[in-house]
């Protein structure tokens, strides 16, 4: 059952976060008392409850989960001077030190996964393993074509139009949600509030190429998990081997979700679940021996289509 909204006060404003303890101890006995924390971070313009079914998921299998707000987003503040991946991974850095349980396990969606992978880089002995959701890990290497992508998308997310951009293209990338249209809503309502815009407007100038010099430094085992029909990504499984390959030594495990799109953990929660559990209990028991070498894709599926 989830604790109350906690308040993680760093420099510049505070960063919600809502502790998920396990509910037995039953299915994951295995899992040594010491490593079992999970740290989950959403995409930009998304809020924590988006890994409501993957916290229960691990909770069941005795993980201990904490959820966080990005900087601007659901319940944490919007007086930052600074977003984007960095600024989000020195909150998750500081979020696993205030915690004093770590090393933990990073679940990083899209913008966060970037933040994941500089937190890992930055601190590795905080961070035992990756799960990289629909991660953006690079951005153009053109000059000119990063200047002509942020001019056009600050553009379009200026006031008042921006709100109702963002919730058309919000609620276009996940594909796998039936009521998508509504979540778009109610997530596009939450970044209309006193001052909200502003911040989330600052997060979307993110530039991902900061993420480069940290993709080698990462010691540690990944697991990229990409909807299929991810919108994000004209060839979503070729981006997810890429990230596989990028990140560490390359070994990274891929699994590719069918029907789902831009938050497979919600979109298909039956099929995402069980994968990072898996993978969750191999690295705190520390087999990352046991990963493929060289990376492996494979295909989420539910049991009944076995």
């Amino acid at each position: 059952m989830a604790m109350s909204i906690s308040q993680l006060e760093v420099p510049g404003g505070t960063i919600a976060y809502e502790v998920h303890e396990p509910v037995g101890t039953s299915d994951g006995s295995d899992v040594p008392s010491g490593r079992r924390l999970v740290v989950c971070s959403p995409a930009m313009g998304d809020v924590r409850d988006v890994y409501a079914p993957l916290a229960q998921s691990l909770n069941e299998a005795g993980f201990r989960v904490v959820t966080a707000d990005l900087r601007g987003h659901g319940d944490s503040s919007a007086t930052f001077t600074a977003y984007g991946d960095e600024a989000t991974a020195a909150d998750l850095i500081a979020l696993i030190e205030v915690l004093d349980a770590g090393p933990a396990i990073l679940v990083g969606a899209s913008m966060s996964g970037a933040a994941a992978v500089i937190a890992a880089g930055r601190r590795p002995d905080l961070v035992c393993g990756l799960v990289l959701v629909c991660p953006f890990l690079r951005g153009p290497q053109s000059r000119v074509r990063m200047l002509v992508q942020r001019t056009m998308l600050g553009a379009a997310l200026m006031r008042p139009w921006g709100p109702a951009v963002w919730n058309s293209y919000s609620a276009r990338l996940w594909p796998g949600l039936p009521d998508a249209q509504q979540r778009a809503t109610r997530l596009t309502g939450l970044l209309c509030r006193p001052g909200r815009w502003r911040a989330f407007w600052a997060t979307t100038r993110t530039d991902h190429r900061v993420v480069s010099p940290w993709l080698d430094k990462v010691d540690c085992p990944a697991l990229v998990v990409m909807g299929q029909d991810d919108p994000d990504w004209r060839d979503p499984v070729a981006e997810a081997a890429w990230v596989a390959s990028a990140v560490g030594g390359g070994g990274g495990e891929v699994v590719i979700v069918p029907g789902a799109g831009h938050a497979p953990m919600l979109e298909r929660s039956g099929l995402v679940g069980p994968q990072v559990v898996d993978f969750a209990r191999r690295m705190v028991a520390g087999n990352a021996e046991a990963r493929p070498a060289g990376g492996e894709v494979r295909s989420a599926r539910c049991h009944e289509q076995d």
